[in-house]
């Protein structure tokens, strides 16, 4: 195992670790390698020690990068308030009314085939992801101020209206984060393929959208503040 371990680490050149997985490896053999040369040197010593800086200071910074690239969920203010009184709702009423449906379920003896129990919860686990899917979002949250958005372009915070060719009429929508997309209330998120094509356009510009069905183009023709 040490002369296959080593001999992997000492066969490649130095100048040849631009390879991620490659660093990675290096960075956990290096562990591996150093407690059986501790006393010693070892043939290509010099190469080894650059690939185990290198792979330390990858595996170091693709860490710190994630962290840094941790995704930003974008919300309106109206979204984020919504949220918020979603969040106080299952904490402070929600919980309560579960844990007494268990309660009420337990007292009636045998649990094993008791429906109401499984069912109370079930509910409880439903409470608690949502409660905990929401705190990640809010966590993450980017709030847009929609009074200080900027209407010479489009972005999220914005109602636009536009023409739509195909159908030849004109219809609203609301740049939302993909959160609080809502297609029933004409909420189409800027991650969606219409609001990606939509996100920078100007009044006067006609954008395609490229759908599985074919595609579709719109022409802006009101760029407003969603208040």
């Amino acid at each position: 195992m040490k002369c296959l371990l080593l001999q992997a680490l000492t066969i490649i050149k130095v100048d040849c670790l631009a390879n991620e997985c490659y660093l990675w490896l290096v960075y956990f053999c290096s562990f591996f390698v150093q407690d059986f040369y501790s006393n010693g040197n070892f043939p290509g010593e010099t190469a080894y020690k650059k690939c185990m800086i290198r792979g330390r200071q990858a595996a170091g910074m693709k860490g710190s990068k994630a962290i840094m690239e941790e995704k930003k969920n974008l919300l309106t203010y109206a979204g984020l308030k919504k949220l918020e009184e979603e969040l106080h709702d299952l904490k402070v009423v929600k919980r309560k009314e579960v844990a007494g449906k268990i309660k009420e379920a337990r007292e009636q003896g045998d649990l094993s085939e008791n429906a109401e129990y499984d069912a109370a919860k079930d509910e409880q686990r439903d409470i608690e992801a949502r409660i905990e899917e929401i705190e990640k979002i809010l966590k993450n949250a980017e709030v847009v101020v929609e009074d200080e958005v900027d209407l010479d372009k489009i972005s999220v915070g914005c109602k636009v209206r536009v023409h739509d060719f195909e159908f030849d009429e004109d219809i609203e929508l609301k740049l939302v984060g993909s959160t609080e997309a809502n297609s029933l209330e004409g909420k189409i998120s800027n991650e969606s393929p219409v609001g990606k094509a939509l996100m920078g356009a100007h009044t006067g510009d006609i954008v395609e959208v490229e759908l599985p069905s074919g595609i579709m183009k719109y022409k802006v023709l009101e760029i407003q503040r969603n208040i």
